[in-house]
């Protein structure tokens, strides 16, 4: 299975997973052929434009409510590093923080 990865769940990181599924819908490509996951460091969707507002509360959304309708995965963590040569399932004896198979 191939995968789509998006890292950060801001505005761009989140129209860009929504808008990947919704293509690969659109091209008739089933999440059994391309899973599209969004990784961020949490599970909220920050409005960062009001952050001068005292009480933020009401500009967070929860990622999930956005990402599921449209079938994107959605995974809590941080990556610290890419080794786009890296051979499947990554080098041996590296160090892998992630246990979600990407």
């Amino acid at each position: 299975m191939n995968n789509i990865i998006v890292i950060g769940g801001g505005f761009v990181g989140l129209w860009s997973a929504i808008s990947a599924a919704r293509k690969l819908e659109e091209l008739g490509i089933g999440p059994d052929q391309v899973e599209v996951t969004l990784i961020n460091r949490d599970s909220w969707h920050g409005i960062r434009v009001r952050n001068y507002e005292s009480d933020l509360s009401d500009l967070r959304v929860p990622l999930d409510s956005v990402l599921e309708p449209a079938g994107v995965r959605l995974i809590e963590g941080e990556v610290t590093g890419i080794e786009p040569d890296a051979p499947p399932g990554g080098r041996p004896g590296a160090e892998r923080s992630t246990q979600h198979g990407l």
